[in-house]
């Protein structure tokens, strides 16, 4: 999406954005074809994925790492995502909240990866999340759940999106302050969720 919009920008291509991925594919530029791993449906309402990841960005005019903060929902693949300075226990509270707000709802349970934000003790099946973060999900009707250690496969939903993140949002862009990132992220996932989804054959939002 980056280069196609630098290429339009310079006036140096016409192809549509569909002509530059096809001709990308065709040519084995920056494509892998995935490798099948397993298969997980969910209904609506069911799940919600959440965790978070390290980027290096250009903020203020001074390189800093930051923590993305991301939340899909699993039926459409709506997509949430945030950037903090820090990622702690009230980060996550604050972060779910805009989450479901702007998703229009909570779902039954909430995926995560296992995170020491949320959980108190054990993995996978036999997590107890903190008590502070299990009053929190009851606020909200759902319950904290985690996937068993080393399976990422589990929490693909969520995992996807950061390769869009990275080499889509942020790749080449400069941020002048945290209100800007944040509203430039929030009008990434307006035009994510607005824009047809190859395997749902349908708009997320």
């Amino acid at each position: 999406m980056r280069v196609h919009e630098e290429l339009v920008a310079s006036g140096g291509a016409g192809l549509s954005y569909a002509a530059l991925t096809a001709f990308c594919r065709r040519n084995r530029i920056g494509y892998t074809p995935p490798a099948p791993a397993g298969q997980y449906d969910f209904a609506p309402g069911e799940e919600l994925q959440h965790d978070t990841s390290p980027h290096d960005l250009e903020l203020g005019g001074k390189k800093r790492k930051v923590q993305t903060a991301s939340a899909v929902l699993c039926y459409s693949r709506m997509l949430f995502f945030q950037c903090y300075p820090t990622f702690q226990r009230f980060d996550c509270k604050v972060f779910l909240t805009d989450a479901l707000r702007y998703m229009g709802g909570a779902t039954t349970r909430v995926m995560i990866d296992n995170t020491h934000v949320v959980v108190l003790r054990g993995s996978g099946r036999d997590m107890v999340p903190v008590p502070e973060m299990a009053a929190f999900g009851e606020r909200f009707s759902f319950q904290f759940v985690a996937h068993a250690i080393g399976n990422a496969n589990r929490s693909g939903r969520v995992e996807r999106p950061f390769s869009f993140i990275e080499a889509t949002f942020l790749a080449g862009r400069i941020f002048s302050s945290w209100e800007y990132l944040t509203q430039r992220a929030r009008e990434g996932c307006d035009t994510l969720n607005s824009t047809s989804n190859k395997p749902l054959r349908s708009v997320p939002r």
